[in-house]
């Protein structure tokens, strides 16, 4: 147990040599001149900003390139005066200092103990922590709490990496983590020092073992909003108004105007989550499914608390419980120091020698990159859905992806087309591999989505945040492309993009790759149907196609950054799923199969002058005649049926035909007037 405070004075203790919002480059000066030496000396810096996901404010790392960081990939790091040089040039709020093991650095993380206005430190645990540890102390980037940094471990402890604790508002470090700076000191803890042996060990046991205290309710910081600890006991103490709740205004909509058909099971979860993330108490919870719209229609259907409302209660809790831990340290509310609420953009240019690319990463090895985009298309009955659902299965489970490692996690599947039969392959797929379906990550849609429509597309993303929650989403299926298309126009070049940019909303918002199922053309089996527009937003494709023993070939078509990899052939494999359809016949399902040591045959060349350059130039011109001719007719005119050949050459060159290429193809088109005309 640590020894109680000696004589301190709280004005010395609490006073800082500057106040939150100071200008960024007054409080990178302090940090270049108070951070200790020998923190400075490590090279594993990285930069951070303050930005909003899943609706709080988050701490996100940064690269000095400006690409994001992660706090256990040193190729990700850089020096501290390089961090130091990036924040002061780009729209970043502060640096910050990756811990591992080996650097011997342990970071305690104290929270609401501080009073922003008078830097007062205003319970008696963080005084008693602060002066205990005897090193380095700084004040957090949101003002009511402080940061220490030490030398040594906290490996004897028993934690791999280091723990919230049972105690609210502690935290302690020493490996894959980052900790954020601001060069505000504390009077008397500014050098760096390596407690003596057992005092981090003291520290730990007391941060774990102490029970809640009622100092905690005298904090200046008790009335501030702040995400819910899972280990406070007492309820948030709220005074009934819907308006002063911590919670984003859209989820207090939802509890005052209720929710529409359709989709009331998700908002009401996501209500309860937000509640019980807010550390409300049941009986608070459902005072307010009693009082406002949000619970009138399990009041209309007069069900029970106990039978109804108490169990989902109960499955919110245990989901925000069971992940509180694992991401407090980024779900703190921050004011940039600047005060602005829109800093100055960042340089969108770095020299490509200071850019660190990284190891590439996979979700799918080989097929599908980390956070990319990619198609299977083929014909009806190609297999192609059944390729994707043998993909996300792998992601789901973690199972190697024939050989090779596998990061587990959750997958979307948004469904156009069947959406009855898609449990029923993953089933197969599950007991194929002796897999727990009941126990399966992956999430169905349960009608398509019109990814062409930004409405549409926020509500899709809004039901997947919903159901999934804080999940690592892995990997996210849109199929097929026609069916999640809108009814819009495949082969509008405008359209084509509006449904690209969804899908990249998609992967910027879960930070996940997505996997789109086309069909091909109908002419030209070499390539997906509609706009070629989607090829060129690829990073991946692949055609699925069926031999004449009923195998599937799996061939790629594009692999952007990567060597293309080999083609693979499946056989497929009946699978009694043990179900009797109304007629009393059985239920199957394919699950597949790799065809080991699978020989590629030989592809002849196409002909020349009707090659790949070819077809491409003749889908854009298609394209290009059929957008202008609805211009022309929209403005009152005639349709003409031909557009530039300078136009059409530039978009030509857009998708890597070459200039050489085009004049070679030229002739084989009807040309008058430096106009090139349609068929």
């Amino acid at each position: 147990m640590i020894p109680a405070a000696r004589a301190l004075s709280l004005n010395d203790l609490g006073h800082t040599h500057m106040k939150i919002g100071l200008p960024k480059e007054k409080i990178l000066q302090a940090l270049a001149s108070r951070v200790p030496p020998e923190m400075k000396a490590l090279p594993q810096w990285v930069l951070w900003r303050s930005e909003s996901a899943n609706g709080r404010t988050t701490k996100i790392p940064y690269q000095a390139s400006g690409a994001k960081a992660k706090s256990t990939d040193p190729a990700t790091w850089c020096g501290f005066t390089d961090a130091v040089a990036a924040c002061r040039d780009g729209d970043y709020s502060g640096v910050g200092i990756c811990l591992t093991r080996d650097a011997g650095v342990v970071a305690i993380d104290l929270d609401h103990c501080r009073n922003p206005d008078t830097g007062e430190i205003v319970t008696g645990w963080a005084r008693d922590i602060v002066e205990y540890a005897n090193s380095y102390c700084e004040v957090s980037p949101s003002g009511d709490g402080y940061h220490i940094f030490c030398g040594g471990t906290i490996q004897d402890a028993g934690g791999n990496d280091g723990c919230e604790t049972s105690l609210p508002h502690m935290e302690m470090y020493c490996d894959k983590r980052y900790m954020t700076l601001t060069g505000q000191t504390i009077d008397g803890y500014d050098v760096f020092r390596a407690p003596p042996e057992g005092v981090l060990l003291e520290i730990w046991d007391f941060m774990k073992n102490r029970k809640p205290s009622d100092d905690r309710q005298h904090t200046a910081c008790n009335d501030r909003q702040r995400p819910h600890d899972s280990g406070r006991d007492e309820p948030f103490v709220w005074d009934g108004d819907i308006d002063h709740l911590p919670i984003k205004a859209s989820t207090k909509d939802l509890i005052l105007s209720g929710v529409s058909r359709g989709q009331r099971s998700e908002s009401i979860q996501r209500v309860l989550n937000a509640l019980v993330y807010a550390n409300l108490s049941d009986e608070q919870i459902f005072g307010i499914f009693r009082a406002y719209e949000i619970g009138q229609k399990w009041r209309d259907e007069k069900r029970s608390r106990e039978t109804w409302l108490q169990p989902q209660i109960n499955k919110a809790r245990s989901f925000v419980t069971g992940r509180a831990t694992a991401r407090k340290s980024e779900q703190r509310d921050y004011q940039h120091p600047d005060g602005d609420s829109q800093p100055p953009s960042q340089n969108r240019f770095s020299w490509a020698r200071d850019i660190q690319c990284g190891k590439p990463k996979w979700v799918v090895p080989g097929y599908i990159e980390e956070n990319g985009f990619g198609l299977l298309f083929g014909d009806p009955g190609s297999y192609k859905s059944f390729i994707a659902i043998d993909w996300g299965c792998h992601v789901a489970t973690g199972t190697s992806f024939y050989g090779r490692p596998v990061k587990q996690g959750v997958v979307v599947i948004i469904a156009g087309e069947g959406i009855v039969g898609a449990p029923r392959r993953i089933r197969a797929w599950c007991y194929r591999r002796n897999a727990d379906f009941t126990a399966l990550p992956v999430a169905v849609s349960r009608c398509p989505s019109a990814l062409t429509d930004a409405q549409d597309t926020d509500d899709t993303i809004s039901n997947i945040r919903s159901l999934v929650g804080e999940e690592r989403i892995r990997l996210i299926i849109v199929d097929t492309v026609a069916r999640n298309y809108g009814g819009m126009d495949e082969n509008s070049t405008q359209d084509m993009s509006t449904f690209i940019q969804a899908c990249d909303r998609l992967r910027k918002e879960f930070d996940t790759a997505v996997l789109a199922v086309h069909h091909c053309g109908q002419g030209d089996k070499t390539r997906g149907r509609g706009s070629i527009a989607l090829k060129g937003a690829l990073d991946c494709e692949y055609r699925i196609s069926r031999d004449s023993e009923n195998n599937c070939l799996v061939h790629c078509t594009k692999m952007k950054e990567f060597s293309e990899p080999p083609d693979m052939m499946l056989k497929p494999i009946a699978m009694d799923l043990g179900e009797f359809d109304e007629n009393g016949d059985a239920v199957t399902s394919l699950a597949f199969e790799r065809i080991e040591n699978y020989i590629p045959q030989k592809r002849t060349p196409p002909a020349a002058g009707n090659g790949q350059k070819q077809k491409i130039m003749t889908t854009i011109l298609k394209e290009m005649i059929a957008e202008r001719d609805k211009n022309l007719v929209d403005s009152g005119r005639d349709p003409e049926g031909c557009v530039l050949v300078s136009d059409w050459m530039k978009r030509c060159q857009n998708y890597g035909v070459s200039r050489k290429n085009f004049c070679e193809n030229k002739p084989k088109f009807r040309i008058e007037n430096d106009m090139v005309f349609g068929e």
